[in-house]
């Protein structure tokens, strides 16, 4: 292969690579609850098998040249039998309709779905790296690659769904595969993997359907930039989000639609409300009643108000198009932000059990909510816990909101039905909690929603329990759930993923009852131990591309999670901060070429990436101008760029050729060891400062490893 081929495989690379990632990431996230701690999980599968393709490739130098002709097709066709795979996961694990999967069964079809084309990614950069022979042009073009890619799946792939990206993803491989010499060919097999693609739709929704044993017949699926809807056939339709049961259309009129017509009556005076959530499971239909003059739905999925606008659920859509109403798309914290002020805050959207659901529940949020409601208003949030056992997890995530409301709302309380809500008000709010009082304000409305609901009121809110809790409130005193430290999250997740997760999860909750220092301690402890490891050897010199992987991945992870919690993403802004990174390696490799010695330079990249590590754990990324995460991304991008030139120079003894596999290697081995640590335990446990210092002392132990280079070399 000439030079000019070599760069075009290994743009093409990169671009496959990323949107294969993405597309079997965003598949395995909905087989379990979509946490951290699974995301974590699978961005460990794909970057160890990243790494260990990159050191088979190694021990590979007469396949060379056939590796790098087919590792491009093989991603993309791995790939695409990895979604199959993971559409199948249902049936596979034996898993109830509407359920999560078990946990062996599921980490099994992850395992066998990303390995191969995670390795395939390692075997052909190994391959394409050591023939281009320089290691910052190399590490460069894949990265172009992967911007462009990315960004082609973001804004122009992802609204299509899995079937039109899949036939895409194929037909733009194996044009890259053809190689440049053949563009025409390679236009109209990309065009004829679109088509294909758009044939296969409806097929593809049947089989995922019948796959994951839902009842009845599948009357339409949309798979919209946040999630796959799914709704079944006949007069009660049953809604389901990413494979899980998220309520029934019409709603539920002896207990969603009372439990609705409910919420207002807390108020005195709830002339104008707001809502997040209550729209799949049916809630905001029973909330236009007397003296409502306004409702604000809140609703991030567009898709979502599609579907329940489209003559399914005359309730729903009754609502939906009433003059009282506006429909707000956008997330909760730029949606709460936009609203004039407010007599009543809904927030019935799920339980925290990821950051980006965690939003709706910081006590940055609560705050916001506290600024948007008018004098006496009030606040009403979903627990997402049962009303039949606060203990274990329940009782910690109980204990958690409990203490975080509490922090901005003096007067808080909880009533109890199908599951707990918490009422919380200022020091002006008239909060009506007695069953009686609640029936006289119903009776003086004269709602005609719900038909003998001053005989339902004692039943829907349980004045004994819902007595406990209360007094479960006042004895509070835990830890608050805020974006730095997400507390909420791991019991919620909990909770959510519990039987998914039954191995993982007991574990998780021993290290949360630990003493604060210890988990820090084991992390620094474990990642000392990784750096140095190598000391007495002669041969390897691979600890700074395994600290510079691992606080690569460690600064992606901790800026993507700071603003889910703080800026509240949309699934294009995920692409374009990922994008944001990616050109950001892309400059770094090319300010590496200008070194005359790039293995010198990690003296001055690896203190360098310590201070940028402390920078994104300090309050400022959080509390600042939005443009300064992207700026971050970027210099975090360039921080790894211009040091894997140096890396490799370490890796390979001075000589680029065999160091790119064995940096990369090294690389993807410590990106995949943050994610499992940072996506596990950092994000749900430790919160952004402590893994943010715990990646700093990574980066300066690791010039322990240039400075024996420097010295065996001299």
């Amino acid at each position: 292969m000439n030079t000019a081929d070599i760069r075009f495989g290994l743009v093409g690379l990169g671009g496959v690579a990323v949107m294969s990632q993405a597309l079997l990431i965003r598949e395995a996230m909905t087989t379990l609850g979509g946490s951290e701690i699974a995301w974590g999980c699978l961005l460990f599968l794909w970057l160890i098998g990243a790494a260990l393709g990159a050191r088979i490739g190694l021990s590979l130098p007469r396949s060379r040249s056939l590796i790098t002709k087919l590792s491009t097709p093989a991603i993309a066709i791995s790939a695409v039998f990895g979604v199959a795979l993971l559409r199948a996961a249902p049936a596979i694990s034996g898993a109830h309709p509407g359920e999560l999967a078990p946990a062996g069964p599921i980490l099994l079809v992850w395992f066998v779905a990303l390995l191969p084309p995670s390795i395939s990614v390692g075997l052909g950069f190994s391959s394409l790296g050591t023939l281009c022979g320089k290691a910052a042009t190399a590490y460069g073009l894949e990265c172009l690659g992967a911007t462009l890619g990315g960004l082609i799946f973001t804004f122009l792939l992802a609204p299509w769904g899995t079937p039109i990206i899949a036939g895409a993803l194929l037909g733009i491989a194996v044009a890259f595969g053809l190689g440049r010499h053949y563009p025409w060919i390679g236009i109209l097999v990309a065009l004829l993997g679109i088509a294909l693609g758009v044939l296969a739709v409806d097929w593809v929704a049947a089989t995922t359907w019948r796959l994951g044993g839902r009842p009845g017949a599948l009357e339409q699926m949309i798979e919209t930039r946040y999630q796959r809807l799914e709704i079944s056939k006949g007069p009660s339709r049953s809604l389901f989000v990413d494979g899980r049961l998220a309520g029934t259309l019409p709603p539920d009129p002896y207990l969603i639609l009372p439990r609705a017509e409910l919420l207002p009556l807390m108020h005195a005076d709830p002339r104008r409300i707001a809502v997040v959530g209550g729209l799949s499971d049916g809630t905001v239909a029973g909330l236009l009643v007397p003296p409502v003059e306004h409702l604000s739905v809140i609703e991030q999925d567009p898709g979502l108000i599609q579907l329940l606008n489209s003559g399914l659920s005359p309730e729903i859509e009754r609502v939906l198009n009433d003059p009282r109403v506006t429909i707000v798309i956008d997330n909760p914290t730029r949606g709460i932000s936009s609203l004039d002020p407010v007599d009543l805050i809904l927030l019935l959207d799920g339980p925290p059990a990821t950051l980006r659901a965690n939003r709706s529940r910081t006590l940055e949020f609560f705050r916001l909510c506290q600024s948007r409601l008018t004098p006496g208003g009030l606040i009403i949030v979903n627990s997402g816990v049962s009303s039949t056992y606060i203990g274990g997890h329940s009782g910690r995530l109980f204990t958690v909101q409990a203490a975080t409301l509490a922090q901005v709302f003096p007067q808080l309380m909880a009533f109890a039905g199908d599951r707990v809500f918490f009422v919380g008000g200022l020091d002006d709010s008239d909060l009506a909690f007695e069953p009686q009082a609640l029936v006289e304000r119903w009776r003086h409305r004269g709602s005609q929603g719900t038909p003998y609901l001053d005989q339902m009121i004692p039943t829907l809110i349980d004045p004994a329990r819902s007595e406990e809790l209360t007094l479960l409130i006042d004895s509070t005193d835990c830890k608050l759930n805020t974006v730095a430290r997400p507390s909420a999250v791991l019991p919620a997740a909990a909770l959510t993923e519990g039987r998914g997760l039954h191995i993982l999860m007991p574990l998780l909750e021993d290290l949360q009852r630990t003493p604060r220092w210890a988990a820090p301690s084991i992390i620094i402890i474990m990642a000392l131990v990784i750096v140095v490891w190598g000391l007495p050897r002669k041969k390897t010199h691979a600890e700074p591309a395994l600290a510079i992987g691992f606080a690569s991945m460690t600064w992606y992870l901790l800026l993507l999670g700071t603003w889910q919690g703080t800026r509240g993403t949309v699934y294009s802004e995920i692409g374009a901060l990922t994008a944001v990174f990616m050109a950001g390696m892309v400059g770094g490799s090319i300010w590496s070429r200008r070194w005359p010695d790039p293995g010198r330079s990690l003296f001055f990249l690896l203190p360098l990436a310590a201070c940028l590590s402390w920078v994104i754990g300090a309050p400022l990324p959080a509390n600042s101008s939005p443009i300064v995460i992207p700026l971050l991304l970027a210099c975090g991008g360039l921080v790894t760029g211009a040091a894997f030139a140096g890396t490799a120079v370490l890796a390979g003894e001075h000589n680029d050729r065999p160091g790119i596999g064995r940096a990369f290697a090294a690389d993807e081995a410590g990106a995949a060891l943050a994610a499992l640590i940072v996506g596990v335990i950092g994000l749900p446990l430790l919160g952004t400062p402590i893994v943010a210092t715990a990646s700093a002392i990574i980066c300066l132990a690791a010039v322990v490893g240039v400075w024996r280079h420097d010295t065996t070399t001299q």
